[in-house]
């Protein structure tokens, strides 16, 4: 998930832990929504720049225009080269929280205002 401080949503990426590719997972999925497939099923440094590349296309960062995304800390977000590289050759400036900290809901509120709520409703419709 990626929201602006103006509100602005990017489309959401899923996640299924499958090892091949099942479009019919993408049923009734918001629109511009797109998916990638690992048998983790938790997102991991190559899925992650798959992301950050739509990110890319949907934010459109300019030499004028650069971009602050900040960013959990998730070892996905903060130990993968070519995401640097890429963060770098397109003008986007990537800010890492501290990972598990007490603090996290402090310094992270869309986990709580935003991630939680949708986590047990994405879940009950699965149910």
């Amino acid at each position: 998930m990626c929201m602006s401080a103006s509100g602005n949503f990017m489309p959401p990426m899923f996640v299924f832990p499958r090892k091949q590719e099942n479009s019919l997972l993408m049923n009734d999925a918001p629109p511009g929504s797109f998916a990638c497939y690992n048998e983790s099923e938790w997102i991991n440094k190559e899925s992650f720049v798959v992301w950050f590349k739509k990110f890319i296309e949907f934010s459109n960062p300019l030499p004028n225009k650069p971009l602050l995304l900040i960013l959990d800390g998730h070892e996905s977000h903060t130990k993968s080269l070519e995401l640097i590289q890429l963060a770098r050759d397109k003008n986007v400036t990537l800010v890492c929280c501290p990972p598990h900290t007490s603090a996290t809901h402090h310094l992270q509120p869309q986990d709580v205002s935003f991630m939680c709520p949708l986590s047990t409703f994405y879940e009950q419709e699965l149910r």
